[in-house]
């Protein structure tokens, strides 16, 4: 089986979200400082706008070739429009899944299906290359010994400075004194001196220990190299043991699995592991893919941008903090009512140019785009025939999608003319067209981030794919350790782990059919507490009785009993008194069916009393202790007699009270109980 799949941070919904601090940005744009949305500045962060060559884009597919517009703030030192931020972060906080659903289905129609081939041949050829590598070093000379390294005496760079300083950034570099006081700048280049020295001690002491941990790790799991072998990972490396993503707890390890070439096996994770910003960069050089790339983001804004400018329009409405530090633009003339487009001669929808119209009667089957498939009355139509056909219809259809577009660029434009005048509705009065040409703006922004992040998501599920080993060839896919990993507990209790040893899924249910087999499990005792062996002792009809009781409970739905209702029934003790109640656990079933038993079995006559079962016990006892004689047996007799015809008689008394109190049995009688 696969290793579990490493737990990655959910990305923020709406805008993509920010690799951590120091990692590298994706996509990489070398030399290149770009703002973000998020503020993270430099590197082409990963909402950052992109210009011509960064990953085969031109400037109409970064966001940033929109021109200003009048009244918004000017833009100093490359940082971007501060209104613009502020609609994308209300879009962000809107948790809006609609326009990421639109951005989502245009990349799998646009890019997708090119993208997932091509980033799986190059991560499976960077993994088997980086494999051979390995395979190459491990024959020419053997895994040496790493020795664990003492710490450095140096403190770590984020806990030199803690008595004395305050303010500390993200790498815990102190930005004042002890009073607040920020440092000045001989001070704090002092102190970056020592920092730096101390972060460099302790970069290189943490690659010699993680060194040292992978040879460990490297020990351990060919200790014992055996399929069905639990790996044992010493102390200093149990920090490396997968980590189960339901319970956070450690997994057990199990090999299942090993090589027949025992000296070339390699495990999973000591293969080179894949990640989308080391295999998208070369994806994006693929000749099938540099011209999806180009102006990617433009297109796919103009896919959706009637449903993002809609979106951002909605949600800042209202809000004048939005529109902060922005000034109205100056009115323009506003020129005359666009005019709409004149209709083409001979313009007629080809989906029905020959299903109506003069050509109505000659036809009378077509297809979806509109073609006839047969003439009327059944015949088919020639090739020759088909030819003429189709050339007509799609000349209809350009003169037909011609027309569209134009009234669509009218509509647009009467649109526009209509709000040139309009208010905002706010104290600011902003007009509504220049709100609409800000959220535009910003839609691109927020496009812009989201195709980055749904790139990030798919490359992280390829990569994932590759490094599970999906992928592999089959000569390395020949030489993997099939590892397993099962969840971990810790039973305390008899009962629940002789469940498990039927119970692999560990759905705490066990079936009636291996009742047998689990009570001999609980008389092995695995746990050592000596407290439930004696189930063992159960014969195989009272174990069959026994399931027969739990499914006429209803404890055994399906033919499988819980952990909860088992152990309730095994342990519990109580046998009820009430008249005619049916037994509810184990001790009154047996009972119940040795009772049974015994009445089916028994003859009335070896009913006795309690008292009467304690004279003759005293009797027997005293004739054994005392010496006989013929007269004193005699005598005896005579006594014994007497003495058990008065016993006859208060007997016969007890019993009738006795009858009176007992519940009555199946045939109309009454059931006596044992003694």
């Amino acid at each position: 089986l696969p290793p579990p799949r490493p737990q990655r941070p959910a990305p923020t919904v709406g805008l993509a979200a920010c690799p951590p601090a120091g990692a590298r940005p994706f996509p990489s744009a070398p030399g290149r400082a770009r703002p973000s949305v998020c503020g993270r500045r430099g590197g082409g962060g990963c909402c950052g706008r992109r210009k011509r060559g960064d990953g085969g884009s031109d400037s109409a597919n970064s966001p940033s070739a929109s021109s200003p517009s009048v009244g918004r703030p000017d833009k100093k030192d490359g940082k971007s429009d501060p209104v613009v931020e502020r609609i994308c972060t209300k879009f962000k906080e809107a948790f809006d899944m609609s326009v990421e659903e639109s951005v989502k289905s245009f990349l799998e129609a646009e890019l997708f299906s090119d993208y997932a081939a091509v980033f799986t041949s190059v991560a499976v050829a960077e993994r088997v290359g980086a494999w051979r590598v390995l395979d190459r070093q491990r024959k020419t000379k053997r895994v040496q010994e790493v020795p664990k390294t003492e710490p450095p005496i140096v403190p770590k760079p984020t806990e030199m400075f803690l008595d004395e300083y305050t303010n500390f950034n993200d790498e815990g570099f102190p930005q004042a004194d002890a009073d607040g006081k920020p440092l000045d700048k001989k001070t704090e280049g002092k102190l970056r001196k020592e920092f730096n020295i101390a972060k460099k001690i302790w970069e290189k002491f943490e690659q010699e220990q993680n060194k040292h941990f992978e040879w460990v790790l490297y020990k351990a799991r060919r200790e014992i190299f055996e399929a069905d072998t639990l790996v044992d990972y010493p102390a200093d490396i149990q920090h490396l043991r997968p980590v189960s993503m339901k319970s956070k707890k450690a997994l057990k390890v199990i090999i299942r699995k090993v090589p027949t070439d025992v000296a070339r096996a390699v495990f999973l994770d000591e293969l080179k592991q894949m990640t989308p910003e080391l295999v998208d960069p070369k994806c994006r050089r693929d000749k099938k893919l540099v011209n999806v790339f180009k102006g990617l983001n433009q297109r796919c804004f103009k896919s959706v941008q009637d449903r993002v400018v809609d979106k951002l329009m909605a949600l800042t409405k209202g809000d004048a903090s939005i529109w902060e530090g922005m000034t109205a633009s100056k009115k323009k003339d506003k020129g005359k009512e666009p005019k709409p487009p004149k209709e083409p001669k001979g313009l007629v929808n080809p989906k029905e140019m020959f299903s109506m119209g003069k050509d109505a009667d000659k036809y009378e089957s077509f297809d979806d785009a509109g073609l006839p498939s047969k003439k009327a009355g059944g015949d088919d139509l020639s090739e020759k025939e088909l030819g003429a056909l189709r050339k007509k219809h799609e000349a209809a259809k350009a003169v037909w999608d011609k027309n569209a577009e134009a009234m669509k660029t009218y509509e647009s434009a009467l649109k526009a003319f209509n709000a040139s005048d309009a208010d905002a509705g706010g104290d600011d009065a902003i007009p509504m067209a220049q709100k609409e040409k800000i959220c535009r703006d910003a839609g691109q922004e927020v496009v812009a981030s989201l195709v980055m992040k749904l790139l990030y998501d798919k490359g992280q599920d390829l990569a994932s794919e590759v490094n599970e080993g999906k992928k592999d060839p089959e000569e390395l896919a020949d030489l993997i350790v099939v590892q397993e990993f099962q969840e971990e507990e810790i039973i305390t209790d008899p009962i629940l782990k002789a469940i498990r040893k039927f119970d692999e899924e560990m759905t705490n249910k066990i079936s009636t059919d291996v009742l047998r087999r689990f009570f001999d499990a609980l008389r092995d005792d695995e746990l050592g507490t000596g407290t439930h062996i004696f189930y063992g002792e159960l014969s195989d009809p009272e174990v069959e009785w026994t399931g027969e009781s739990l499914r006429d409970m209803g404890k055994a739905s399906g033919g499988a009993v819980a952990y909860a209702d088992l152990k309730g029934f095994l342990e519990e003790q109580d046998v009820s008194d009430v008249p005619g109640r049916p037994p509810a656990n184990l001790v009154s079933t047996l009972m119940a069916r040795r009772m049974d038993n015994w009445l089916g079995g028994a003859e009335v006559t070896q009913l006795f009393s309690p008292r009467s079962w304690r004279l003759k016990l005293e009797e027997e006892a005293n004739a054994d202790r005392r010496p006989k004689d013929d007269k004193s047996e005699k005598k005896d007799k005579k006594d014994k007699k007497a003495k058990k015809d008065e016993e006859e008689e208060e007997e016969e008394v007890e019993e009738e009270d006795e009858d009176a109190a007992l519940p009555m049995s199946a045939g109309g009688g009454r059931k006596k109980i044992p003694e």
